[in-house]
């Protein structure tokens, strides 16, 4: 019976070490996780916005002087699937490089829908023809020539690559995650075990105050009943 209830207790301690743990891990693993998507966020959000700045400014000198520049060729080394597409006013497309020929029609619907933010980075999800998810990063840039807006410049990159690296990471943080709970628990338990010694020595110790007191008061009465016989 005692054992029983020492097995039980040694159980639940168990249960409360690893629970701790538990809640410290999937904290830490949060932390960590929100940490790495804010770094990949907000490089990937500078380097495009820096970008975007210089082809808006090449679109500019070429609408405001006739200049013959090619935006593509120029950024070409620095690309690394970005992409750009600019409008006037009037919604001609007046320059543009181009993305995968798969994204381009969700680009497209994108800028059609007036949601792409100005001066500000949103990363959009879609599924391609072959059911994989794509993120693409875009950004909006006005065309000002002399103080006045001439046109509009949508600057985009695709993300998909840097997003499943992220979501690899993920899944192998969680992993080390439930690797330590599993150690964590064997170590719970073997100092729930150590936990448990006092209170066993304790219950030993009272049991056995218990026997010798009765034992004492037993043999008294042995006595008194042997005098009477």
């Amino acid at each position: 019976m005692a054992g029983n209830v020492f097995r039980k207790s040694r159980l639940h301690l168990t249960l409360y070490y690893s629970a701790i743990m538990g809640i410290f891990l999937l904290v830490l693993l949060t932390l960590m996780y929100k940490s790495m998507h804010w770094a990949l966020f907000s490089e990937q959000a500078y380097e495009l916005q820096e970008t975007a700045n210089d082809i808006v400014h090449a679109q500019s000198l070429i609408m405001q002087h006739k200049m013959q520049i090619d935006p593509e060729s120029d950024f070409r080394e620095k690309r690394d699937r970005l992409f750009f597409y600019a409008y006037s006013n009037d919604g001609v497309m007046l320059n543009f490089s181009r993305s995968s020929f798969r994204l381009e029609p969700f680009i497209f619907e994108c800028i059609a829908s007036k949601d792409v933010p100005q001066d500000d980075v949103k990363v959009y999800t879609t599924t391609d023809t072959d059911g994989r998810v794509k993120k693409v990063m875009l950004t909006a840039k006005p065309i000002v020539i002399d103080g006045a807006g001439a046109g509009m410049t949508y600057v985009g990159k695709d993300v998909t690559v840097l997003y499943n690296g992220l979501k690899k990471a993920t899944y192998a943080l969680a992993a080390l995650g439930g690797l330590a709970l599993l150690i964590a628990a064997g170590i719970g338990h073997a100092m729930s075990g150590k936990a448990i010694v006092p209170l066993k020595e304790a219950y030993e110790k009272q049991r056995q105050f218990a026997a010798d007191a009765s034992h004492e008061l037993r043999t008294p009465l042995r006595v008194v009943l042997a005098s009477a016989d």
